[in-house]
């Protein structure tokens, strides 16, 4: 029933039920395998940003020994995996790791500096 209303909502109609009643079963069937060998829809587009958020994350935070996956960010059925409190604390380290980062290079630039010869 989940990909009825996903099939309408892409179609555009308002009742799933006079969608369903007005396709033959073959053509539904058809939508279904299509969907899936090419997934569509805001499931598809989440995990896309997962995708793109762990790429992110990961090429930011070398030095953690822990990798993000894309699941660490998506919905898991009705209740999500982590808490919002454990996804912002995920954030906010980034953030601190970010920050110490900078803070770091920037040091070592000022170093280097004033150790040049002028």
């Amino acid at each position: 029933m989940k990909f009825a209303h996903r099939l309408a909502l892409a179609l555009g109609w308002l009742d799933v039920e006079q969608m369903l009643s007005s396709i033959p079963e073959w053509k539904f069937r058809r939508w279904q395998l299509y969907c899936a060998i090419d997934p569509w829809g805001a499931e598809r587009d989440d995990w896309r940003i997962a995708q793109l958020i762990c790429v992110y994350l990961n090429s930011k935070t070398r030095r953690l020994a822990r990798k993000y996956r894309p699941a660490d960010f998506m919905w898991q059925g009705t209740k999500p995996e982590k808490s919002a409190k454990e996804m912002f604390g995920m954030i906010q380290q980034y953030f601190e790791i970010r920050s110490a980062t900078k803070k770091a290079s920037k040091g070592a630039r000022a170093k280097k500096e004033k150790q040049k010869p002028k």
